[in-house]
């Protein structure tokens, strides 16, 4: 998942593995967690963190991380523990599904537009406008050509 091996996982900081931002949401978080834990909330909590890394091949991907507090005979935390699994695949379906209902979105209101509109003078404005926002582009063209003029 991470190119590194189990031995080299146990030997990196996980804040050095981690990008800076995820690095700082994960360390906030934690936080949280012990003050929860000093003001006696109930152990056994299950926090998810979706976070980004560092692959041992320099790329970043996406990780689902859920800490766990090992606890001593008291049930006092003595350490954290935190499994991992990567969501990169997940991430990039919900940015390209995203992105499709975006489309999606404007298209309706390109197709909803066009059928109240009663002439081309009103019909060129709606169209241009929502194109131009579902290319998120500034600046277009249409050009009308009348085969028969």
């Amino acid at each position: 998942m991470t190119g590194y091996t189990l031995e080299e996982c146990l030997k990196i900081d996980i804040f050095k593995f981690l990008t800076p931002e995820s690095g700082m949401k994960v360390k906030q978080i934690l936080e949280e967690e012990l003050i929860f834990e000093q003001k006696g909330a109930p152990p056994g909590r299950i926090r998810i963190i979706e976070v980004t890394a560092y692959h041992k091949n320099g790329s970043i991907i996406w990780l689902e991380l859920l800490p766990s507090f090992l606890r001593d005979e008291k049930g006092k935390p003595i350490g954290i523990v935190v499994v991992a699994r990567d969501i990169s695949d997940r991430k990039k379906t919900e940015r390209l599904t995203a992105g499709h209902i975006n489309e999606l979105e404007l298209l309706l209101k390109i197709s909803t537009a066009l059928r109240k509109a009663n002439n081309i003078d009103e019909i060129l404005p709606i169209f241009i406008d929502e194109t131009l926002r579902l290319f998120n582009s500034e600046a277009g063209l249409v050009l009308l050509y009348n085969p028969k003029r």
